[in-house]
């Protein structure tokens, strides 16, 4: 540096001294004319009164100078006194200052430094006196000082602490500070000095990281990813942040009773060994650092000295001391967060107040975690209870369909020959019971397909009156045949053409209508279907199903819907049923977009109430068109069809129903047989089994394709007892062209055989 000489200015300021004089000088004239003026007045003698003048002024002269000179002293005694406790105050508020004060000499050299100062930078009073103020500044950043000392000695203006720069500071044991520093110019005895005024930025330098670090790891665990993944990063974060060179998330193992770790961290190659080392063991309470935090609940720190397992690995990794502090929610205790480290560890306030509530946060963060895993594994073990439940279900009612369907089918051609009366009386009463049976495994897998949400509706344009019409009038002969009066109207305004799936309409109507009929003795039922509400597109049905029978009491009529329930579940009740019913009713009622309500008195009758929202079809215009002449469809003969069933009975009834026709039947008993005769060309049409032995029927009709190719193989159509949307589409898939599901109709195999013949 090479500042100006500044020189002291002339002071504007009339001396005292002088203005002392004139006024004596003045007292003394003033005197002397008052003396003359006395002695002319009493006709004093001339030389008498010029002498008595002359003593008198002198007199007055000599006490005005007396006076000046200790009036001069009294004063400057005074000022002395003054400035020398405004020193004292001066220096007293200098060595009480938090920030550190220096005084220096243009050319950098230290003339003064408040006790601040000393502690700030680690130096003694006597060790910075004289030395460039370089000393305390790290060097990249001296240029900045010498900066701010040509500001001052331009300006003369300060920068302020709080506007000041802020530098690295270097502290006498090597290590580098953080401070803001403002420098300023003064004149001390015609000397120019300057002052620098520096604050130590280390607390808030530190607590601007830890809110920084809070920040980033609550970023890390705001994320939806495992703790796998989430746990090294939130450890690195947190030990590149506070210069710590290795991390471990400790977490308590249930079944074992340890700590295990869950996650690891480190930076160095040589921490590498150390933490694999720490992947292979665990702690139990009380033993190591971990085990004392977790004991103890609260923060340990501890140097590494051989009184652990792994110090030889920590030593070789030039660790030297552990911190380690629980991890906890809510009062209960999931783990241990410890990081190990190559400088001195130092664990203040600032410090705990930044790191427990990481640790909170990761804590909530494993908490929640947890129960994403166990509700992960409870919604797999429901799928898994209901892939059983449906497997369940699919294969009971194969083992019930293969037996109805020879009950119904040889019932049916039973009674289509020549019979006695009784005869025909008790093959009715079988034909009812299995017609029960098969309603029973019917509402069984509906209900099995809602639960498992694999019930499929059909999307089609339809006739509402049409649908619902043969279903209303066939249990209107029910009603009938119970006694009872029955009545059924679709008001006018109604839409007739529709979209959506009419059979589940129908199967809404059913089992509302036809629990009406069953729990009413006597007395009547009336249905009515109007619009609840409708736009240009789409209108909402509303279904009333009223009736005069036993009615529900209050407290049951919203139960009546839950599965298995009834509103009498005792043994002695007189009406029977599974209680699926109005389940299904609801489920089906309810994924067409409406809701299902009853009111109903008991001893006087019950009222469902329901709304479907269905689309309006709209017609697709197209151009008139010639239509060829209508031609009934005339039964099929003399063909050869192959049947592959291993059931004898179910062999027995499809040979009457197929001869009876004057179709050719030839059987084998699995897909294996299939693939040796099918390919000969000499069958019209092959009735496939699903489930057969060996081989099933949907692997040996993926295989004859194959074999043969698909337009060389004769219509394949599947004869099965497995009756759930899923397992008829996977017939569909393969190739198949239509699914007959057993127990058996002999009118409907005919018109099928017919059709795919045809």
């Amino acid at each position: 540096m090479t500042p100006q000489v500044e020189r002291p200015q002339p002071s504007t300021t009339f001396p005292v001294r002088r203005l002392l004089a004139l006024t004596g000088g003045i007292a003394l004239a003033v005197w002397a004319l008052a003396s003359m003026a006395i002695a002319q007045s009493k006709h004093l003698p001339g030389s008498s009164s010029v002498h008595f003048s002359l003593i008198l002024g002198c007199s007055l002269f000599v006490a005005g100078a007396a006076w000046v000179y200790f009036s001069r002293g009294i004063m400057q005694s005074r000022a002395n006194a003054i400035r020398g406790e405004q020193d004292r105050r001066s220096r007293l508020i200098v060595d009480m200052a938090a920030d550190a004060i220096l005084t220096f000499t243009h050319e950098g050299r230290i003339e003064s430094a408040n006790p601040a100062a000393t502690r700030l930078f680690g130096y003694e009073l006597d060790e910075i006196i004289g030395q460039d103020i370089s000393l305390l500044i790290a060097t990249p950043d001296y240029d900045s000082v010498d900066a701010l000392m040509s500001q001052a000695l331009d300006t003369g203006s300060m920068k302020v602490i709080g506007g000041g720069t802020n530098l690295t500071g270097r502290h006498k044991s090597g290590h580098a500070l953080p401070i803001e520093l403002g420098v300023s110019k003064v004149i001390d005895e015609d000397r120019r000095l300057y002052i620098q005024i520096i604050r130590d930025l280390t607390e808030r330098t530190k607590a601007e990281r830890h809110r920084m670090l809070q920040y980033e790891v609550a970023r890390l665990l705001a994320v939806d990813e495992p703790l796998d993944t989430v746990g090294p990063r939130v450890l690195g974060m947190i030990g590149r942040y506070l210069s710590w060179h290795l991390g471990v998330l400790w977490l308590f193992d249930e079944p074992s009773g340890r700590l295990k770790p869950a996650a690891t961290w480190h930076q160095g190659k040589r921490a590498t060994p150390a933490e694999q080392q720490v992947r292979s063991i665990s702690y139990a309470p009380g033993a190591g650092l971990v085990g004392v935090v977790w004991k103890a609940r609260r923060w340990q720190t501890r140097p590494v000295d051989g009184t652990e397992p792994l110090d030889d690995v920590f030593i070789k990794a030039a660790l030297t001391g552990g911190i380690a502090w629980p991890v906890e929610l809510a009062g209960q205790f999931i783990g241990v967060l410890e990081f190990y480290t190559r400088v001195p560890l130092e664990v203040d306030e600032g410090l705990r107040r930044c790191l427990l509530p990481m640790a909170t946060q990761l804590a909530q963060f494993i908490e929640r975690h947890r129960n994403s895993e166990a509700l992960l594994r409870a919604k797999d073990a429901a799928e898994a209870a209901n892939r059983a439940k449906s497997q369940f279900l699919a294969n009971v009612s194969h083992e019930f369909r293969t037996p109805l369907n020879g009950v119904v089918g040889l019932t049916e051609i039973l009674l289509d020959t020549p019979l006695e009366a009784q005869q025909r009386e008790y093959l009715g009463l079988i034909q009812s019971s299995a017609g029960i049976l098969v309603a029973l495994i019917t509402d069984l897998l509906d209900f099995a397909q809602i639960e498992a949400a694999k019930i499929t509706f059909e999307t089609c344009g339809f006739s509402l009156r049409d649908s619902v019409r043969p279903t209303l009038e066939m249990l209107k002969l029910r009603a009938l045949q119970q006694g009872l009066k029955f009545d059924w109207l679709i008001e006018p305004d109604v839409p007739d053409r529709l979209t959506g799936d009419p059979l589940r309409v129908q199967q809404i109507f059913l089992n509302l209508v036809g629990n009406a009929i069953k729990f009413t003795p006597a007395g009547r039922v009336d249905v009515r279907i109007g619009i609840a509400s409708r736009t240009a597109t789409e209108v909402t049905l509303r279904g009333s199903i009223r009736d005069t029978g036993i009615g529900i009491p209050p407290d049951k009529q919203r139960m009546i819907f839950d599965a298995f329930c009834q509103a009498d579940s005792t043994r002695s009740r007189k009406y029977g049923g599974t209680g699926l019913g109005l389940t299904i009713t609801s489920r089906l009622v309810g994924l067409m977009g409406g809701r299902i309500d009853v009111t109903s008195v008991p001893g006087e009758g019950s009222e469902f109430c329901f709304g479907i929202r269905l689309p309006i079809e709209t017609p697709e215009i197209k151009p008139p068109l010639a239509m060829p002449p209508l031609v009934a469809l005339q039964p099929s003969t003399g063909r050869r069809i192959l049947v592959a069933e291993d059931n004898n009975v179910n062999r027995m009834l499809l040979d009457l129903i197929l001869q009876k026709r004057g179709h050719a039947v030839e059987f084998v008993s699995s897909g294996a047989e299939v693939l040796d005769v099918a390919p000969t060309g000499r069958f019209d049409l092959i009735l496939m089994d699903i489930q057969m032995p060996g081989m099933d029927g949907i692997e040996a009709t993926r295989r004859l394709h194959a074999q043969i190719g698909a337009a060389s193989c004769p219509p394949i159509v599947a004869v099965t007892a497995y009756s759930m949307d899923e397992d008829q589409q996977r017939c569909l898939d393969v190739g198949m062209r239509s699914v007959l599901t057993k127990p058996l109709q002999p009118s409907d195999l005919l018109r099928l055989v017919d059709e795919m013949l045809k």
